[in-house]
């Protein structure tokens, strides 16, 4: 999972959701539910999480093109989930991972903002430290805006 969408709000009833779009939810949390690390407290909004990518970290370019594809075939159940009552953030977060290099920078070609906005998601670049032995960098902290 190298690309995410994740569509979530504090109001958003997600089961009904994922019920009312056709879009392959792989997770789903729910406002008020203990995560599965109990010490970091319960969900404080619901959120569903769907993959849109299996490239590496280290493949933007190829994350970029599944995400293009997936929005262009899956337009309509995005803007409707977008639209679903409830609904305050919808985010295409790109797994990235870091290089051992003083400045780092990451190309969004046009077409990807443009299906993006057009759907009204955002786009966030979650960048990990490189995996130890060539592994794919994990998912098993907060990102900056702490929706995991």
């Amino acid at each position: 999972m190298s690309c995410v969408l994740r569509i979530g709000g504090k109001e958003l009833d997600a089961d009904a959701l994922v019920q009312a779009v056709q879009l392959p939810a792989y997770r789903v949390d729910r406002n008020g539910d203990p995560r599965r690390l109990r010490s970091r407290g319960a969900f404080e909004e619901s959120m569903i999480h769907v993959d849109l990518s299996g490239a590496d970290f280290a493949d933007l370019p190829k994350q970029i093109e599944e995400a293009i594809s997936f929005l262009g075939q899956n337009a309509h159940a995005v803007r409707t989930a977008v639209r679903f009552p409830g609904v305050r953030h919808a985010t295409l977060d790109f797994a990235v991972e870091s290089k051992d290099v003083a400045i780092g920078s990451k190309y969004l070609p046009p077409d990807l903002l443009r299906c993006a906005g057009e759907l009204g998601v955002g786009i966030e670049l979650s960048i990990y430290p490189p995996a130890e032995g060539g592994e794919q960098p994990g998912r098993s902290f907060t990102g900056v805006r702490g929706h995991r």
